[in-house]
């Protein structure tokens, strides 16, 4: 079997897993498309097949496009990244005007996430029970906003992944290059990379024959219309097709050349693409991941010793991810219609470009390891008993004499090392957990017990 037949033979098991309807995914390398294909339906209903031309959703992945708008025109000396954002937008709070559009393109203006866009997929999308907030013009969204006067931190002071920030930014556009977001979007950076059926129209969306219907899974797989709103356009609202967006990617993976059009300068791309803002709620490093980042609309991380740059999306209905590896020169488009793309699609195709297998993979090993530990467990002559479960990850210890679950915390994560666990006890702290095998047979020590895997 080929590596691309190994690679969607995963994929048809992780759609099956997770209830994804329909995938579209493309490899690059270098200035090509290397292979694109689709797996599923884009009308789940209908049975009707998705293809590489099928138009998605994007989601967040549109927060870059927002940031090379914003780049070109800084190019142009039309704004400068390091302007305070009170010189274009009416924000009051109490240190707006030190609040630059820099702080904006890396979620670090110290405002955190005001919910204005969860509210309205929520609306759109016909989930849960959201509250009634009056965010529905700009000026509303100013209001709500300004009225956040005791939310805020210092600008620069951490990470608020802030998707009105990129409405802002947005706004900004319009206000400088004297035409709508969305018009000059298409001007200026669809239409040079030849992304001609891409749109943040969703009426464009409906009246294109090859578009894919979005879901949402509950008790069983639910047709929803996608967001329609010009708060959502900037930070989420793009929608493409895999083979477009690849077009996107190939200019980002060529610093900023697309064929003979020079899409941005390359010094400002590479500003894009380089961390700007380095935060712990960004994630902790791993054996597998390291260090991670922001830039201007990317995420920037480490994974098994390459750096990635990266981002994802995901509005409620359709899910995407984009990502491609600078020292190698390859790249990766993928979207589905289905509100959560599963990591593990992604973790594939990053394996596929690395050639790597998943069994290089430490995280999968400590899983592989924890899967063994499931089970039931007894004490000499079956006096006590203790059940070890996975919930969400999590191992769980369930004790039957005090009829109580704990959950095991993992205390080192070293590679060829056993893996100890230990509970936390309000009166006794950090209480051992610890396994010990020895080939099919598995001990469990806690406290004053030894168990036997039955």
């Amino acid at each position: 079997m080929s590596s691309i037949n190994k690679l969607e033979s995963k994929f048809s098991i992780i759609m099956e897993k997770f209830k994804v309807p329909g995938l579209s995914y493309a490899l690059i390398e270098g200035s090509k498309i290397i292979h694109a294909n689709a797996i599923g339906s884009r009308d789940y209903y209908k049975q009707i097949a998705c293809d590489p031309d099928t138009l998605f959703g994007i989601g967040s992945v549109s927060k870059s496009f927002t940031c090379l708008a914003i780049l070109q025109l800084h190019e142009i000396g039309e704004l400068n990244i390091d302007d305070p954002i009170t010189k274009y937008l009416p924000i009051t709070l109490e240190q707006a005007d030190k609040i630059t559009i820099r702080h904006l393109m890396t979620h670090s203006s110290g405002i955190p996430d005001l919910q204005v866009l969860s509210v309205q997929i929520d609306i759109f999308c016909n989930r849960g029970n959201p509250p009634i907030i009056p965010i529905s013009s700009y000026d509303d969204l100013i209001r709500h906003i300004n009225d956040a006067i005791d939310e805020g931190v210092a600008p620069g002071e951490r990470f608020f992944y802030f998707n009105s920030g990129f409405t802002l930014l947005g706004k900004i556009v319009e206000i400088v290059s004297e035409e709508p977001f969305e018009k000059y979007i298409a001007n200026y950076i669809l239409k040079p990379l030849n992304m001609n059926r891409s749109t943040y129209s969703l009426d464009k969306f409906y009246r294109d024959d090859n578009h894919s219907k979005g879901y949402m899974l509950e008790k069983q797989v639910r047709e929803e219309k996608p967001v329609d709103h010009e708060f959502f356009n900037a930070p989420g609202g793009l929608l493409t097709s895999t083979n477009e967006l690849a077009n996107y990617l190939i200019m980002n993976m060529n610093r900023g050349k697309f064929g003979d059009k020079n899409i941005v300068r390359e010094d400002l791309l590479g500003l894009a693409h380089s961390p700007q803002y380095r935060d712990r709620s960004l994630g902790a490093p791993s054996k597998d991941f390291g260090s991670r980042a922001y830039g201007f609309g990317w995420s920037i991380y480490n994974y098994l010793g390459k750096q990635i740059i990266t981002h994802s999306g995901s509005v409620g209905i359709f899910s995407a991810n984009i990502a491609f590896i600078p020292e190698i020169n390859r790249g990766f488009v993928v979207m589905i219609n289905h509100k959560d793309l599963p990591n593990d699609i992604n973790k594939a195709l990053l394996l596929h470009l690395l050639d790597r297998s998943a069994e290089d993979l430490l995280e999968n090993k400590f899983s592989d390891h924890m899967n063994k530990l499931v089970g039931e467990y007894s004490t000499y002559k079956n006096t006590s008993s203790a059940v070890i479960t996975r919930k969400a990850g999590t191992l769980m210890m369930y004790l039957s004499r005090s009829n109580f679950e704990f959950a095991l915390i993992p205390e080192n994560y070293e590679e060829n090392e056993p893996v100890n666990f230990f509970v936390l006890n309000a009166a006794n702290g950090k209480i051992p957990v610890d396994f010990r095998i020895n080939g099919s047979k598995i001990d469990l020590f806690f406290e004053r017990n030894h168990f036997h895997k039955n």
